[in-house]
């Protein structure tokens, strides 16, 4: 394929790897009966779509009530965690994550993400 080399070699760390199992059952049974990944697949798909159709319509995240970051809850991941470690560690809840300044708000969410991971590591 435009002169890329295949890699037929495994990767050292899959050694022991149930999915390598897998594989190769699925691929005795397509050896022993032609079109058996194909079935498989069409029926995964099939049964799974329905599932599939629920995870499209989670929605758009609202913000978080904490630091302003996305979530869809009430509050973030994060912040839900950081509370988290505060009650288990007894510490006071007196200071929280900041909230966006004016000049981060008009950032897209990736660049928030990143501010925000920044100053989250500081």
């Amino acid at each position: 394929m435009r002169g890329i080399d295949y890699v037929v070699e495994e990767c050292p760390n899959a050694v022991g790897a149930t999915q390598l199992v897998y594989k190769d059952a699925l691929n005795r049974l397509e050896a022993a009966s032609p079109g058996t990944k194909l079935a498989f697949v069409k029926e995964f798909v099939r049964t799974a779509q329905a599932l599939f159709a629920t995870d499209a319509d989670a929605g758009v995240p609202g913000e978080c009530q904490s630091c302003g970051m996305p979530a869809y809850g009430a509050i973030c991941s994060f912040c839900s965690l950081v509370a988290r470690g505060r009650d288990q560690a007894g510490t006071p809840r007196g200071r929280g994550p900041r909230r966006l300044s004016r000049r981060t708000a008009g950032r897209s969410g990736a660049a928030r993400s990143v501010l925000a991971t920044a100053r989250r590591s500081c």
